[in-house]
């Protein structure tokens, strides 16, 4: 049986629908990245430009690499 060993996430309206980051898709997400950590399953997050979070205006990878 073939196994899934890695998967690609897009960040513009998969992870920030509509350009805004909304918590429950973080949430429902990080879920995801969790099974594929369990599953020793590689993950990569693909972006053509640079993307902020929070007020703060914080780079999205510095806060993806805190979460997950």
């Amino acid at each position: 049986m073939a196994k899934i060993k890695g998967v690609i996430l897009g960040v513009d309206d998969v992870l920030v629908p509509n350009g805004r980051p909304i918590s429950s898709v973080f949430d429902e997400v990080t879920k995801l990245i969790t099974y594929f950590k369990s599953k020793n399953i590689e993950f990569a997050i693909l972006t053509n430009r640079t993307w902020v979070f929070g007020s703060d205006r914080r780079p999205l990878e510095v806060e993806l690499n805190r979460r997950w």
